[in-house]
């Protein structure tokens, strides 16, 4: 038994709805494709993210955790707090010292300013690496904003003292990362100043 044959109207219609048919197939692969490569994109940034941001708060729980970073940071919020020297004396560490320890023009020579100096080179040591990763986008400044942002306007009372100390031994990068926070440069206007 033989079929009848095809009307070539309905043939050529066919033929339309069928290449129809397969351009709606490609453009929906198309936009899956483009979706799939959206979301995965978007994903891979998500990730890259969080580990940016990972490794910012383990860069700063470093600096939190080491004893003579941490040391110069309590230095800065308690004026007048007693820190053990490393002859095992209690001193009270008062701002005057800390503008004395960290003026490069006069003499560091006694115990509470080589102590001084010792707890801020520290400090100033995880500033540098944290510009560092910054600078090389390993981290965002974001990513170690809390706490230093509560210390930076404390540090800056002591901002002459502090930019001669980092000129003088060439710590750049220190001061690279002391320039990202607004209370910083208030502290370098004549206002500012004024204020500290």
């Amino acid at each position: 038994m033989s079929m009848p044959p095809v009307n070539e109207h309905l043939k050529d219609w066919l033929q339309v709805a069928a290449w129809a048919a397969a351009a709606i197939g490609a453009l929906v692969a198309a936009a899956k494709f483009w979706f799939e490569l959206r979301a995965g994109r978007e994903l891979r940034e998500q990730e890259l993210r969080w580990k940016r941001a990972e490794k910012g708060k383990g860069a700063e729980w470093q600096l939190l955790t080491d004893p003579t970073a941490w040391a110069a940071l309590q230095m800065l919020d308690y004026e007048g707090k007693k820190f053990s020297l490393p002859s095992k004396r209690e001193i009270a560490i008062t701002y005057a010292d800390l503008r004395r320890a960290l003026d490069p023009s006069l003499p560091a020579d006694t115990e509470v300013d080589a102590y001084i100096q010792e707890c801020f080179d520290s400090l100033f040591y995880f500033m540098t690496f944290l510009q560092h990763y910054i600078r090389s986008t390993l981290i965002l400044a974001e990513d170690v904003a809390f706490p230093l942002d509560y210390y930076i306007p404390l540090l800056a009372k002591l901002r002459p003292q502090v930019e001669e100390y980092l000129r003088h031994f060439n710590l750049s990068e220190a001061e690279a990362f002391l320039q990202q926070y607004p209370a910083w440069a208030i502290a370098a206007s004549p206002v500012g100043a004024a204020r500290t």
